[in-house]
This record gives structure tokens, C-alpha cells and sequence, in this order.
């Protein structure tokens, strides 16, 4: 097979010999060391065989020497096909980086897809496997998808599973998340539940040990809510985890600020750009860069990505950067602006450790002075409550201050 292969790259010649001496003429071949082969006699005065393009030179003297007629039945062979293309050098160029290109194609990866996110920001997840070398435009010989699997289980805690599919070129990454109703929270141990904040009881759900604290009730940090040592009627002392749902009425005050003078960038007109190609994780600097000497700017970025269709993508693109001068200039301050941006300041410090739609708000004060403006929001706000204390092993109960 590799012998064929061979011989049609070179080309060969496809002869009819025909002439008495027939077994002469074979005889002068092989001492002149001139390979035929695929050799067919059907009549006792013709024969058929193939010779090389090198070797038909040698033919035509050995033929006069025996009397024999050769004749051409055709030529065959790549160099053979190739010979009409020998004057149109661009073109057997441009033939070849095709060939190339197509070979080279094959060998790089052009679509990652990414299935099962829930919860998890698809994007997120697509980052992080470009920090582990899972991106397009990256050789297929240097994706490791087993390597890449353990590392992201490792980097997360609330992937429950990952499969990586490399099919062809293209990687199909299947993501399982953890169900977090599911996850078994660690037990404590026999404690009791304390008050970690002042206030006045809304609810309370005792889940076990023994209910202290009653719905009413002004509490503050330290009081004992529900106690994990429980008294049967047989007077049998047992300690057990102390666990309950607890609201408390709570009054908030919080505070956020702003400085006196707020400084913006304004735009003179003036810029300049920079070109660059990034090919995989190569940044090539294209030769049209403008020198940069802004003192103050910002900088805005282009990126054009090649694509041959929705999800395949050329591992090039091209990406324009431009500056932009500005001028620092202080802003024009209002009084119901900086209102509404300080008064979502103080609603979100609040919403986050409040119950969801817990915070009922009272008032809202805005204060400007010499050092800067203050908005301070009051509310009525609704808060889960109590953390677990242990009970000493072996003692009594921790009473509660």
C-alpha cells in the first residue's frame, strides 16, 4: 500500500510493448535496474506494464535493442496532475495554505457549549474553564478533559457533577448542581439557643428542647430562647440540640455618606487608538499604534470576532482600543440625587440582614455638611434570630445571663 502511495506521488506511465523479443526486452529492464510492475501479457506478441516517469527514458534504447514498439496508454500520478499548475505559482500557493488550513481545522477547538446551569451563571462557568484551558482556539492535543473536570469540582462546592464530551471539535460540558435543600447541615451537639440581637418577639417556633422565651417578650443579646436540657416526668435529664424559628421586631438605624465635592471626568474631543490581533492567547500589536500621553482618560474597548455561524467562532479576532482625554471637573450636586443614591445605600445595608420584606421604614433624614453629605434611615425591620451555644459535656446547662 505505502509502495502504491509512493508511486502515484511521483507519477508513473502506463506502456503497451509489443514485438517478438518480449522476454529479451524484461531481461535488458532488470539489468538496467529499471522497475516495472503490474505486468500482463494477453497475447504472446503484446504486453502491458508500468514503468516511472524516471524509468520511461530508459524504455525507448531497450526497445530499438530488441525490436519492440512501445506505446503510451497514459500517464497517472500527482506529480503528473500537477504538471499543467507548474507556471501559476499563486496559485499552487494558495492551493496548498487551503490545504493547510483544512488540516489545521481539524486539530483546534471551535465550540464550547455548556448544559445544565440553574443557579450558576452560565458565563461563570465558562470562565473559569478558560483559566483551566478549555476555550476555542485552543489545540485539541492540549485539552486535558479529564484534568479539567477534577480541577472545577475542586474549584466549586455547588457542582455536584461535571462531564466534559470532546466530539470532534467541539466540547459539550454537561453541569450538574447541587440541590441545596439536600446538603446535610453538621450537627452541633446538645446546646441551648441564645439571643444574639435586642428586640421584641414576632414568632417563634420551638423545633426541640424546651421553649424560654414566649411571643411578646422584650429579649436581648444573651437571654436564653430554648434550652437543650429537657426534664421527662420521671425526672430523666437528657440533653438534646436546641433548635427554633425566632423573628424579632427590631429598630434600625443606619447611616451612609457622601463627600462634599464629587469630581467627573469631562470629554475635549480628543483621542487615539490602537490595534491589536489576538490569535488563541497570542496579542499580536498591529504597526497602527499612536503614542499615548493623556494625563487623564478613560479607555474604551471594540473586539470584532470572526464567526462562521451562531456558536463557531475563528480563534482570531481583532480589537480596537481607544483613550479618550478627559478633564477632571467637580459635578453639579442635587439634593435629590444624592437623596435617592443614599437612600438606597441604607435600604440595601438593611435588606441584607433582614427577612424578606421585613424592613418598614419610619423616616429618612439628609444632612449636608462641610465634610461631606449624610442620609441616616430609620425602620422597623423584621430579623431571624439566635445562634447555638453548647452545653458543657458532663456539666449542667450554661444558665443564661
Amino acid at each position: 500500500m505505502i509502495r502504491k502511495l509512493l508511486r502515484y506521488c511521483r507519477g508513473y506511465v502506463r506502456l503497451e510493448i509489443t514485438g517478438v523479443s518480449l522476454e529479451r526486452f524484461l531481461n535488458l529492464c532488470r539489468a538496467r535496474n529499471v522497475e516495472l510492475w503490474d505486468i500482463r501479457r494477453p497475447s504472446p506478441d503484446r504486453m502491458c506494464l508500468s514503468v516511472s516517469a524516471a524509468g520511461w527514458q530508459e524504455i525507448e534504447p531497450i526497445c530499438h535493442r530488441t525490436m519492440c514498439e512501445a506505446a503510451v496508454a497514459g500517464r497517472r500520478g500527482l506529480a503528473l496532475a500537477l504538471r499543467p499548475f507548474a507556471g501559476r505559482h499563486f496559485l499552487l500557493l494558495a492551493a496548498c495554505c487551503c490545504l493547510l488550513l483544512s488540516l489545521l481545522s481539524t486539530r483546534i477547538l471551535w465550540r464550547v457549549t455548556i448544559d445544565g446551569c440553574r443557579r450558576i451563571p452560565e458565563l461563570e462557568i465558562y470562565s473559569q474553564l478558560r483559566g483551566l484551558g478549555l476555550e476555542t482556539g485552543r489545540p485539541l492535543s492540549a485539552i486535558d478533559g479529564e484534568h479539567i473536570r477534577r480541577e472545577l469540582m475542586t474549584l466549586r462546592d455547588d457542582l455536584a457533577y461535571v462531564t466534559i464530551n470532546l466530539r470532534g471539535t467541539e466540547a459539550h460540558v454537561i453541569i450538574t448542581e447541587k440541590d441545596m435543600a439536600q446538603q446535610i447541615t453538621p450537627r452541633v451537639g446538645p446546646c441551648d439557643l441564645i439571643c444574639d440581637k435586642a428586640g421584641i418577639i414576632e414568632d417563634i417556633q420551638v423545633l426541640s428542647g424546651v421553649q424560654e422565651a414566649f411571643r411578646g417578650d422584650t429579649v436581648i443579646p444573651g437571654d436564653r430562647l430554648a434550652s437543650g436540657t429537657v426534664t421527662s416526668s420521671q425526672g430523666e435529664v437528657r440533653r438534646v440540640e436546641a433548635a427554633a424559628n425566632v423573628t424579632l421586631r427590631t429598630w434600625r438605624t443606619v447611616s451612609a455618606a457622601l463627600p462634599a465635592e464629587i469630581r467627573g471626568l469631562t470629554e475635549n474631543g480628543n483621542t487615539v487608538s490602537r490595534w491589536s490581533l489576538v490569535i488563541g492567547r497570542r496579542r499580536c500589536m498591529l504597526p497602527l499604534i499612536e503614542k499615548n500621553d493623556y494625563a487623564c482618560y478613560y479607555k474604551t474597548m471594540e473586539t470584532v470576532a470572526f464567526s462562521l455561524g451562531e456558536g463557531y467562532f475563528f480563534p482570531i479576532t481583532l480589537v480596537k482600543e481607544t483613550w479618550h482625554e478627559c478633564t477632571a471637573q467637580p459635578l453639579p450636586l442635587s439634593e435629590t440625587a444624592c437623596g435617592d443614591l443614599l437612600h438606597a445605600r441604607c435600604r440595601a445595608i438593611l435588606d441584607s440582614v433582614c427577612l424578606p420584606d421585613g424592613v418598614s421604614e419610619t423616616g429618612f433624614f439628609l444632612k449636608f455638611g462641610p465634610d461631606g453629605i449624610c442620609g441616616t434611615l430609620e425602620a422597623e425591620c423584621l430579623e431571624a434570630a439566635g445562634v447555638q451555644r453548647p452545653i458543657p459535656t458532663g456539666g449542667a446547662a450554661v444558665p443564661a445571663p
